[in-house]
């Protein structure tokens, strides 16, 4: 009888998760289905920060050569290669989110498929997320390094 109880419980769980999918499935098609680029509104929020990112890495990947950001930088190739990670990690993100969008928005079943996709991918969307995240943090404290280093040169009449 308590074999029975457990068993009982353990369905009623199971059936919880799989509304709880099936809801969250559905919700992810119907903004993908209303959107008019093919992708649920968290997917275009995550494409439109990380393209903005790539692009501050690939502009600081390739500096402007006066000779105060080269003496500046010679200290600092770790911003560089980070920078350098965070573009290839960025490129991969947004490939990764192109997958995930309808091809034809407004054809349900196209929809359905990019939102089980979408859901697919999650985990390798927060990975990416992650790991932009952490290289992100290391840039900014890298680049106020080189800011403060920057100041020093301007003050002490250094070029």
């Amino acid at each position: 009888m308590v074999l029975e109880a457990s068993a009982a419980v353990s369905l009623a769980g199971n059936i919880a998760q799989f509304v709880a999918f099936s809801c969250r499935l559905f919700n992810t098609a119907t903004s993908i289905q209303r959107s008019a680029t093919g992708a649920a509104q968290n997917i275009r929020d995550v494409e439109t920060v990380t393209e903005a990112l790539r692009d501050w890495c690939e502009k600081l990947s390739t500096p402007r050569n006066t000779s105060l950001q080269q003496k500046a930088l010679q200290g600092h190739l770790s911003l560089l290669e980070l920078a350098e990670r965070c573009h290839s990690t960025a490129d991969e993100l947004l490939s990764t989110t192109e997958r995930v969008k309808a091809k034809n928005p407004k054809s349900e079943w196209s929809s359905f498929k990019a939102a089980l996709s979408s859901t697919w991918s999650e985990g390798r969307i927060k990975d990416c997320e992650k790991r932009l995240d952490t290289y992100r943090h290391q840039m900014v404290l890298e680049v106020s390094m080189l800011q403060r280093q920057i100041a020093h040169y301007d003050h002490a009449g250094i070029c």
